[in-house]
């Protein structure tokens, strides 16, 4: 389950406008979802991610350690309200970028895709939870688009999980998540390899509503009563423990 490239490139442009706009509202806002952060240290980190990506596939960047000095040379963010606008001319960056790269280039990612198609996935999950997470440090936030929200849940589980694995300590256990206002049903079981599969099936566990509400409850944004649980807790919190999202 991928949406296609034009859609990502839709869903980082819309939300990185509605991110914008939400912070601002007020950059000095805490950030419920991340209590460390204001918002404007969420603008700061979306802005430097989105432009670390940008710089690793217009590059072709196979490894680190040809970013070189980068990372001392790179636009720094700027001080008051300025960022905001720093914020966006890197946004749109990344979406001019991505509207003329060839996503099967290969580049290093922290992930099993070593193709460029992983940065337009990756940035359209990026932008989206934050903006959620900007909109609801300053007011009331909007879900995600469910066709991305479901997209977001298959990403967690088919490249989060992957990358962390092999799992330490596996319990075995498996747990069904479905999405209620669009297609979606994945089965999970949290073996050393996890063992992912797309279909309707059960598990010692499930997670169940909204495809915007169970990809904020996988996040940590929602509390896990914001979607409908069913059977064995412990198979649900090791899941979000081997997602290392707590």
């Amino acid at each position: 389950m991928t949406l296609s490239p034009e859609r990502y490139i839709e869903a980082i442009a819309t939300e990185s406008r509605a991110f914008a706009g939400a912070a601002r509202r007020d950059l000095d806002a805490t950030v419920p979802s991340c209590p460390e952060w204001s918002v404007r240290d969420l603008v700061e980190h979306l802005g430097e991610v989105q432009r670390f990506w940008t710089e690793i596939a217009s590059r072709g960047i196979t490894d680190p350690a040809e970013l070189g000095d980068w990372d001392e040379t790179r636009e720094k963010p700027p001080q008051g309200t300025d960022v905001v606008e720093w914020f966006e001319g890197g946004a749109r960056a990344l979406v001019d970028l991505l509207a003329v790269l060839d996503l099967e280039r290969r580049i290093w990612t922290w992930s099993r895709e070593r193709t460029a198609a992983f940065v337009p996935r990756r940035m359209a999950h990026e932008a989206s939870v934050h903006r959620w997470d900007a909109e609801n440090a300053v007011g009331v936030a909007a879900p995600v688009e469910p066709d991305v929200a479901a997209d977001g849940i298959d990403e967690l589980l088919h490249v989060y999980l992957l990358a962390v694995a092999p799992l330490e300590q596996p319990p075995g256990s498996s747990v069904h998540v479905h999405t209620t206002d669009i297609e979606g049903e994945w089965l999970v079981r949290l073996d050393e390899e996890p063992v992912l599969s797309r279909e309707h099936a059960k598990g010692d566990a499930a997670l169940r509503g909204p495809a915007s509400d169970v990809l904020l409850a996988l996040w940590g944004r929602l509390p896990p009563e914001a979607v409908e649980t069913h059977g064995d807790t412990k198979a649900l919190a090791d899941l979000r423990g081997f997602l290392r999202l707590e």
